[in-house]
């Protein structure tokens, strides 16, 4: 999934279609749950050390590798994933359109063991540069 392409200097952004690719991947960073679609997930994240993430809870994961430890957490049978909404999105991205950053409120609605486990109103903020 690409967006946010390092464009030879002189060359047009499309910046429509380069916001489309950007919210494309946001989605999928949060949709890939619902099929449980881990090659999705990780075609959009970043494969490398400097991978970072802070949940609804404050637990931060520091690189891939710690990353795909949670595998099997979202992967079992006892986690399902229901629906999300993302509201108030914005997505923004430089002149040079190599880096774009966003903004978002998340509903995550899913279930473990059948219960309610959700994280919603929870704020969004990304900034991604394909170098």
């Amino acid at each position: 999934m690409g967006s946010c392409q390092n464009h030879p200097s002189g060359d047009r952004v499309d910046r429509a279609v380069e916001i489309a690719s950007v919210d494309q991947a946001i989605r999928g960073s949060i949709g890939w749950a619902k099929n449980k679609d881990f090659d999705l997930l990780y075609s959009i994240i970043a494969n490398d050390s400097d991978y970072l993430e802070v949940d609804p809870e404050n637990r931060v994961v520091r690189g891939f590798d710690e990353f795909k430890k949670s595998e099997q957490f979202w992967g079992s049978p006892n986690f399902k994933a229901i629906r999300y909404e993302l509201r108030d999105l914005q997505i923004h991205l430089s002149r040079s359109g190599d880096v774009a950053w966003f903004y978002c409120l998340l509903d995550d609605i899913n279930e473990w063991k059948g219960q309610p486990a959700n994280w919603e109103k929870h704020a969004l903020d990304r900034c991604s540069r394909e170098t």
